[in-house]
C-alpha cells in the first residue's frame, strides 16, 4: 500500500515513484490511500485500487483488510505512520521525521546539509523511498494521461459555455497554502485583456470551492467579458481538471497544485513564485515552462503562509507585462 501525499501538487509529483513501483513489481497489487477529495486525481496514478484515508481507526482497518506486505509512506506525519504500525504491516518505509523512526521498519534520513534540511525536488524525494524497495526510476517528471471520459465531459462543458472552438489560456489564481502566494486580481484582469486583445485567445479562470471570490473579482475587472470563462459557478473538480488543462494552450498560475497537473499533461506553464523555495519543485520536464520570481528582494523564499512584511511585495512586483512576455516566449518555443 502507498499512502499518497496530502496536497494536490505533491500527489502529482509522486507519480514517477508510483511508475517506478509498477515497473519494478508488475504483478503486485498496488493500493493507494489518499484523502477523499484527492481520489479523483489519484485515479490517474495507475494504482490498482484506491482507498480513502479516514482517520487512525479507519486507516488501520484498511491496512488489515488489504493484507498489505509493505507500506510506503509519502507524507512525513506521525498520523500516516501509525496505521500501518498498528496493523503490523511487515515492511514500513518512510522518512524518519517528527520522531516516527520507531514506527518504521525502514526509516530513511531526510537529506541534510549539515543541520539544515536540503531542499530537493519532490519527485526525487518520493523516488528515494521506492528505491529502498529496489524500484529504479524510469523518469523524474510526472506524467498524467487524460481519460477519454474526462476529455468528452470537458469538451461538452466548453461547448455549452460557447468556448468549444476557442483557443484558451487558463488562469489559476488561488493557493490553498496561504495568502502570501496570491497575485493581485487586478493584475490577472489586466493580463486577461492583453491575452484576448493581442493573442486572440479566450481565458478560462479556474478556482477551487473556497476560491470563488478570487475568480469573481478577476472577472468583474475584465473588460472583454465575452472572451473570458469564469468557472466559479461550476467549479471544475480534480477528476476533470487534467482534461481541461490539456485543452489549453498555456496556464498562468501561482505556485500550487494545478501547475504540476498542467506540466504533467503537457500544457506550457507560467508560474508566479514569491514566498516558496523553488528548489522543491525544480524538476526537469519536457513541457515548456517559465518561472517568474523577483530575486532582488532579500525576503524572497521566506516559506511563510502570510507575508511577514504585510505587503506581499514579492508577488506585487510581478507585472502583467512580465507575464504576457513569458506567454509570448512559450508560444514561440512551441512553434519552433
Amino acid at each position: 500500500m502507498v499512502r499518497l501525499p496530502n496536497w494536490v501538487g505533491d500527489v502529482v509529483m509522486s507519480e514517477p515513484a508510483l511508475a517506478a513501483l509498477r515497473a519494478a513489481f508488475p504483478r503486485a497489487r498496488i493500493v493507494g490511500m489518499a484523502r477523499p477529495y484527492l481520489l479523483g486525481l489519484a485515479e490517474l496514478l495507475g494504482c490498482d485500487l484506491l482507498e480513502p484515508s479516514v482517520g487512525l481507526l479507519g486507516d488501520t482497518l484498511t491496512y488489515l483488510a488489504a493484507g498489505a506486505d509493505c507500506a510506503v509512506l509519502f507524507p512525513n506525519s506521525v498520523s500516516s505512520a501509525l496505521p500501518p504500525f498498528l496493523a503490523a504491516v511487515p515492511r514500513r518505509v518512510g522518512y524518519a521525521t517528527f520522531g516516527r523512526r520507531v514506527l518504521l521498519t525502514e526509516p530513511l534520513a531526510y537529506p541534510r546539509d549539515g543541520k539544515r534540511r536540503r531542499p530537493i525536488p519532490m519527485p526525487l524525494y518520493y523516488l528515494r523511498l521506492v528505491r529502498r524497495l529496489g524500484a529504479a526510476p524510469i523518469r523524474h517528471h510526472p506524467r498524467l494521461k487524460v481519460t477519454s471520459n474526462a476529455a468528452e465531459a470537458v469538451n461538452a462543458y466548453l461547448n455549452s459555455r460557447g468556448f468549444g472552438s476557442v483557443p484558451l489560456v487558463a488562469f489559476n489564481p488561488g493557493a490553498s497554502y496561504g495568502p502570501s502566494k496570491l497575485w493581485l486580481t487586478e493584475h490577472f484582469a489586466r493580463l486577461a485583456d492583453m491575452i484576448v486583445e493581442r493573442l486572440g485567445c479566450g481565458v478560462v479562470i479556474l478556482c477551487g470551492p473556497k476560491e470563488r471570490h478570487l475568480a469573481d473579482d478577476i472577472f468583474r475587472q475584465v473588460r472583454n467579458k465575452r472572451s473570458v470563462l469564469n468557472t466559479s459557478s461550476c467549479v471544475v473538480d480534480l477528476a476533470h481538471l487534467p482534461a481541461l488543462l490539456s485543452r489549453c494552450r498555456a496556464l498562468v498560475t501561482t505556485d500550487t497544485g494545478p501547475r504540476h497537473i498542467a506540466l504533467a499533461v503537457g500544457t506550457p506553464t507560467v508560474t508566479l513564485m514569491g514566498p516558496n523555495d523553488p528548489r522543491y519543485t525544480a524538476y526537469r520536464t519536457p513541457t515548456p515552462q517559465v518561472v517568474i520570481r523577483r530575486y532582488e528582494l532579500d525576503c524572497i523564499g521566506c516559506q511563510k503562509k502570510v507575508c511577514p512584511r504585510g505587503d506581499n511585495e514579492c508577488m506585487r512586483r510581478i507585472s502583467p507585462e512580465q507575464v504576457f512576455d513569458a506567454l509570448r516566449r512559450l508560444q514561440r518555443a512551441k512553434q519552433q
